[in-house]
């Protein structure tokens, strides 16, 4: 028996190392066209995270077959900027691969996509934090948001993806679950107004003061780009109601910052491209995406929800928790920017009260 113990273990321990080594890592820069050519650059497009972006960082190489047990592809997904597949594994569980670096052509007419203002808005992708996705994921838990938990992946041009295999070939992506919810199921606001109408039968009832503390953590990560496709929602049944709850997604314009000439322009016309700095300062400025989403949905919630969210928020992310989270960067982006934006989130989470409020003023009046 002893001896059939011993073969057993020795069996497990080959298998795992099998398994490790068989685990291919790559050395790979997110976006190395980013990279600081001169200082003139500098002062017109701005410093940015062009180090961030042109920096190598060790990750494992995407294997569409293995990865949790074999998946197949369902459709392509992603916005105006992101670049995404939709997968499902043998269990029907859905996931979600996800370009780390934006494609902005689709925001210019053909006839515009060689000009160089593309090309200037193509750079200014370089003011969003290329990693910022895995410091809110790890924010998230800590004030008990669900959240997807991105890892970080580079995707070889294999030919195991088919039609969509130009889609993610060669590119730095995030892979990550699409429902991360008790049941692994979620919809979209549009779906979730769906079934609400036809479901006609059963009371639905919007958790406000979780999805408050959700629109608080954007806030607090400076994330602009905060819309009603950037949330999807669960839905657990309890007390004879069916309780809808937020879950966030692409958190991809979180610690936003520039200060190139060319970013100081742009501001006067979308003046919600504030940028990550210590004080929150004007949050209808930040906010001006999501407004009238926030009047809509965070329209039952008094002042008093307001100030115990805040607070609430600012007591589950100490600054260990804030060191910790930030840490979730890749260790040579760490070393790059890591302590400043640890540093930053301190101010802001302690700065975040008057101005929060003062936002609460705004989109509950009337």
């Amino acid at each position: 028996m002893r001896y059939a113990n011993v073969l057993f273990i020795t069996a497990f321990i080959l298998l795992l190392v099998q398994t490790v080594v068989a685990q291919e890592f790559v050395l790979v820069a997110a976006g190395k066209q980013y990279k600081s050519k001169s200082r003139f650059q500098r002062i017109v497009k701005g410093k940015n995270y062009r180090a961030e972006w042109a920096t190598p960082v060790k990750m494992p190489v995407f294997n569409i077959k293995k990865e949790q047990g074999g998946l197949k592809i369902i459709k392509m997904g992603g916005g105006m900027q992101t670049k995404s597949l939709r997968l499902e594994d043998s269990n029907g569980y859905k996931w979600v691969l996800r370009t780390v670096d934006k494609d902005v052509s689709n925001l210019f007419p053909k006839w515009m996509r060689s000009s160089p203002v593309k090309a200037m808005t193509q750079d200014m992708i370089s003011a969003a934090h290329p990693y910022a996705a895995l410091v809110v994921s790890a924010l998230s838990d800590a004030v008990g948001v669900p959240t997807p938990h991105p890892k970080l992946v580079f995707v070889r041009d294999d030919p195991a993806f088919g039609e969509y295999r130009n889609v993610v070939a060669n590119k730095v992506c995030f892979f990550e679950e699409r429902s991360p919810t008790h049941n692994r199921k979620s919809d979209d606001l549009e779906e979730l107004v769906i079934r609400m109408r036809k479901d006609t039968g059963r009371v639905y009832a919007l958790m406000q003061k979780e999805l408050l503390k959700v629109r608080l953590l954007d806030m607090l990560v400076a994330d602009w780009d905060r819309h009603k496709n950037q949330y999807r929602f669960g839905i657990k049944d309890s007390a004879g109601k069916r309780w809808v709850y937020p879950v966030p997604v692409d958190h991809d314009q979180a610690f936003f910052y520039s200060e190139g000439l060319f970013a100081g322009v742009a501001k006067l016309f979308a003046p919600f491209l504030k940028g990550f700095r210590e004080s929150p300062g004007n949050l209808k400025q930040l906010n001006y995406k999501a407004r009238k989403f926030d009047r809509t949905w965070l329209s039952d919630l008094s002042a008093r929800d307001w100030d115990e969210s805040i607070r609430e928020l600012q007591a589950r992310l100490s600054d260990s928790v804030i060191d910790a989270s930030v840490r979730r960067l890749p260790p040579e982006v760490y070393a790059l920017s890591g302590q400043r934006i640890a540093t930053i989130l301190k101010s802001r989470r302690n700065a975040l009260h008057a101005p929060a409020m003062r936002y609460y003023a705004f989109i509950s009046h009337k």
